[in-house]
């Protein structure tokens, strides 16, 4: 049987509506954290996820003994997997996935220069006229509408330094944040990372952290999600708690600095 031209135009809405069919009969207006065994689909990004999960585990473990979670790193394109009710919740910088969905602030994050500590040219105070000298390893990822190995998206640390007048002399490609830390060891280059996400993953024997020597950012983070679940207090829980984990990982931070006469290490 041949569909008319409005039965084929319905299509596509029915199947995004009932990918979220399930979610919405599980999804009430109270949650009881200790007796759910839900399951949570979450998208999220590896600059956020090392940083986070030491402190939402805990939370969440004690909490609700019994959920699930599942994560998945951006990848095609996650907006239709929002909009198709397969991820609950996305956590990116904003204005990487357009509307129509709930956006709230997550956080916001500056940048700080990774090195080797061996490295003599991050032996003392890095200047601009250094900072430029020296090739950098940055992170690409995947371009969903091109699925060739060159078809990349730059991050927001080199879209800002190039907004900024500076072209990065690239030297190493990786597609992870996580993989920068394990790259720049034994080599003379640097990278543009995360400044939560070096106090997490930077090693004092291997790594050296530094200011920027300019101003960029700084990142806003987001929260997404899909309009349908805005009475969802299963999905407000668990958004809940991952602040709660951030505020966490934040005055573990202010009270490093404050045991070490509030400075941080640098070169």
């Amino acid at each position: 049987m041949l569909l008319t031209p409005f039965a084929e135009s319905l299509i596509e809405p029915l199947r995004d509506t009932m990918g979220h069919i399930d979610t919405l009969v599980n999804a009430t207006s109270t949650f009881d954290a200790a007796k759910s065994h839900r399951s949570f689909t979450i998208v999220t990004s590896d600059d956020l996820f090392p940083v986070l999960m030491p402190h939402a585990m805990a939370r969440i473990v004690q909490a609700a003994p019994n959920v699930s979670l599942e994560f998945f790193l951006p990848a095609g394109s996650p907006g239709s997997s929002l909009r198709r009710g397969e991820v609950d919740l996305i956590l990116t910088p904003d204005g990487f996935i357009p509307p129509p969905y709930i956006c709230q602030p997550f956080c916001e994050e500056d940048f700080v220069v990774l090195g080797w500590k061996g490295n003599p040219m991050l032996s003392d105070m890095l200047d601009l006229e250094r900072f430029f000298s020296l090739r950098q390893v940055v992170v690409r990822f995947p371009n969903a509408a091109e699925r060739s190995l060159t078809g990349q998206v730059v991050s927001f640390a080199e879209m800002a330094l190039v907004s900024a007048g500076f072209s990065p002399s690239v030297a190493v490609i990786v597609p992870t944040f996580s993989a920068v830390f394990p790259t720049v060891i034994g080599s003379p280059f640097i990278a543009v990372v995360h400044r939560r996400l070096a106090r997490a993953l930077s090693s004092p024997e291997h790594h050296v952290v530094c200011e920027l020597p300019l101003k960029i950012g700084p990142m806003r983070e987001v929260a997404l999600y899909h309009p349908l679940r805005a009475n969802d207090a299963g999905l407000h829980w668990l958004l809940k708690t991952l602040r709660e984990a951030l505020d966490d990982v934040d005055g573990a931070a202010e009270a490093v600095l404050v045991g070490s006469a509030g400075k941080e290490a640098r070169c």
